[in-house]
């Protein structure tokens, strides 16, 4: 017999052997593309994870809008019940009231002011004059959304904007509601754009809450 009979066995290799340690070199570690997948997939759930916290940030802070209108409604019942009429409330109103002062929306009507948006709470300081006659009690620190009353006279539109016209059409056919009247607004911006924000609404003897572009 020719040659040493210990390295012709240390040299041969069973039917297999190659494919197995080739096999084990691809496991060994990732591949590039599987790298760029795992990246693609932890920036989707990253991107879902944003998301959806940042509803719920939003509709935690939108709450405060239903506790403002309850406590809005709850004052000028009060006022009413004293004064005999409503109270528009708005920023720019002066203290001595009139029935129609505080038009729909515009510049100068939303209180807090100004509306800094993108989820910052405002600090309220003073009160404008009619929101101290109403003797509103916000209850915290500060508001993230801002707010008016528009209100009314009986067989009188005054200030009733659009809002307000979708609000009582349905009742009154299009004329002016023949009793005291008001209706709440609330202009809020959660993404930081001021050219398209969220906007909230409530007649005065109805629980529903409309609202529009509640995201923005």
């Amino acid at each position: 017999m020719t040659g040493n009979p210990l390295i012709s066995l240390t040299a041969f290799r069973w039917p297999g052997t190659c494919r197995r340690d080739q096999a084990m070199r691809r496991s060994a570690g990732f591949t590039m593309i599987e790298l760029m997948m795992v990246v693609a997939v932890i920036g989707i759930l990253a991107v879902v994870a944003v998301v959806g916290y940042t509803k719920v940030i939003r509709k935690a802070h939108s709450s405060e809008i239903p506790a403002m209108f309850a406590e809005l409604k709850a004052r000028e019942e009060a006022y009413k019940a004293e004064k005999g009429k409503y109270l528009p409330a708005c920023l720019a109103a002066p203290a001595t009231p009139a029935d129609s002062d505080c038009p729909e929306g515009g510049l100068g009507v939303y209180w807090p002011d100004p509306l800094i948006g993108g989820n910052q709470q405002m600090p309220v300081g003073i009160m404008p004059p009619r929101f101290q006659s109403l003797h509103v009690n916000v209850g915290r620190g500060g508001l993230y959304c801002q707010y008016e009353v528009v209100a009314g006279v009986a067989n009188d539109l005054g200030s009733m904007g659009a809002t307000g016209h979708v609000l009582f059409d349905p009742t009154f056919g299009g004329a002016a509601p023949i009793r005291n009247w008001y209706y709440l607004l609330a202009q809020c911006d959660w993404d930081g754009n001021p050219a398209v924000n969220a906007t909230w609404w409530q007649r005065d003897d109805l629980t529903e809450l409309g609202r529009d572009n509640e995201l923005q």
